[in-house]
């Protein structure tokens, strides 16, 4: 019986996605080019509005230096574990440059995914039961409802990028 539901379910799905291909329509010609226009176009926009770029896989600490290298934003003399300067904070998006000297809690985000561009030091990050380990340019996505926490393994300071984005 199992042999024959299972039977029955392939040619179902088979059905259902022959019919999906015979009804597909092809986009213009002209669509890629209006999408990398407006990909395009986006990217200047964020660059134009003074905030610091979305960080994604691709982020380069170059991309940050603007923000990283103004006035005050620095470790100030006696921190002794953490510091953070606030460089966004929007309902969509909060991006902070931190240092830590070495370790950050545990948390669980339930309405953001946050990103890490490590800018100097090292630091091991824990995902669930995953360990990696980090070092400058490195970028590391937690997403929500993960519990996560981040170790220093140098001997100095890990310096980063954090962003949380609003899912």
């Amino acid at each position: 019986r199992d042999a024959d539901a299972a039977a029955r379910l392939k040619e179902f799905r088979e059905a259902i996605d022959g019919i999906a291909l015979a009804g597909r329509i092809a986009p213009p010609a002209t669509l890629g080019g209006k999408v990398l226009a407006a990909l395009e176009k986006a990217v200047e926009d964020e660059r134009a509005s003074g905030k610091p770029p979305m960080l994604h896989a691709n982020s380069t600490i170059a991309d940050f230096e603007p923000w990283v290298a103004r006035p005050g934003h620095e470790l100030p003399v006696g921190t002794t574990e953490f510091h953070l300067v606030e460089l966004e904070e929007t309902e969509a998006r909060q991006t902070g440059l931190v240092w830590l000297k070495s370790e950050y809690p545990e948390e669980v985000h339930t309405d953001c995914v946050e990103r890490l561009l490590i800018l100097d030091g090292t630091c091991d990050v824990h995902i669930g039961d995953a360990v990696t380990s980090h070092r400058a340019g490195d970028v590391i996505v937690i997403p929500m409802h993960v519990p996560h926490h981040v170790r220093v393994t140098g001997e100095g300071w890990c310096k980063a990028i954090v962003q949380r984005v609003a899912a």
